[in-house]
């Protein structure tokens, strides 16, 4: 509560001493223990001065980086930071269903499905002869970062509807061995289904509304009455659909208007 004119308002002040108030209740409820509870109002204000110190942080570490602070900055850092944290509380609640999740990955798909947004991105940079500076590649990872979740909330999708099929067929998959409960599996994919949706509009509004697309293909694949995916030439229209929408993102990255309407045609049809 110190005197900081210009730097930290009465209201972050007064926010930051609620979330330590709140904070040692929780410990409290939850754990019944004195020490716990008296060391966790310091542990919440030092996380939450560091995140504050960010800025500064990365100026003092990585002076050759050239950091310009803004809202849209910062939201992208602590959306990341958010991922590195959400893994690590998962592995404190249960690490083995969190080694469950990761073998659910599928990487070879999640490869395929970025080398289709890499191919649009250079298709760009080809098209529009642009040269990729910093920001470009600060925006293709937040690109990246939806469209893994993207697919992981498809798989999800994917695995709930066909638990039945996959006792016979996958019989690795975590719904079927129960090392993640229904429950706690479509909790994940809720999870997965936001952080989607958060990174994609981080990246552009053009770009949401093809991440949109993207998992109204999904369902339209997976999930009855209709489920595409039970016909045969359908079904591949559909993948193939999927594959030129994350193209379609790739290119949106260099796109000087957040446009599609440069978009080779020929691209659309050899897809």
């Amino acid at each position: 509560m110190g005197n900081l004119p210009n730097i930290v308002s009465l209201g972050q002040r007064i926010e930051m001493f609620i979330a330590c108030i709140l904070a040692i209740i929780y410990v409290y409820v939850k754990t019944k223990n004195y020490y716990k509870t008296i060391i966790t109002p310091f542990l919440i204000y030092l996380i939450l001065y560091l995140y504050l110190s960010i800025p500064a942080l990365i100026k003092i570490l990585f002076p050759f980086f050239l950091f310009q602070y803004s809202d849209y900055t910062m939201t992208s850092i602590f959306i990341l930071l958010i991922i590195v944290q959400l893994t690590v509380w998962f592995y404190l609640y249960d690490r083995n269903k969190l080694t469950s999740a990761l073998k659910n990955i599928r990487m070879l798909r999640v490869v395929h499905y970025w080398l289709m947004l890499l191919f649009g991105f250079f298709l760009g940079l080809k098209l529009f002869s642009t040269q990729p500076v910093l920001n470009h590649y600060f925006t293709l990872t937040l690109a990246l970062c939806s469209v893994f979740f993207s697919w992981m909330f498809a798989v999800g999708i994917n695995d709930i509807i066909d638990l039945n099929i996959d006792k016979i067929s996958n019989t690795d998959r975590p719904l079927v061995k129960k090392t993640l409960s229904l429950q706690e599996f479509k909790n994940l994919n809720l999870v997965y289904l936001i952080l989607s949706f958060l990174f994609a509009y981080l990246v552009n509004y053009s770009f949401f509304v093809l991440i949109l697309t993207f998992h109204a293909l999904s369902f339209l694949y997976s999930i009855p009455p209709i489920r595409l995916k039970q016909f045969l030439l359908i079904s591949k229209l559909v993948i193939s659909l999927a594959f030129l929408v994350i193209i379609m993102g790739g290119f949106l990255l260099i796109s000087p208007d957040q446009s599609l309407l440069q978009f080779p045609k020929e691209v659309i049809f050899l897809v």
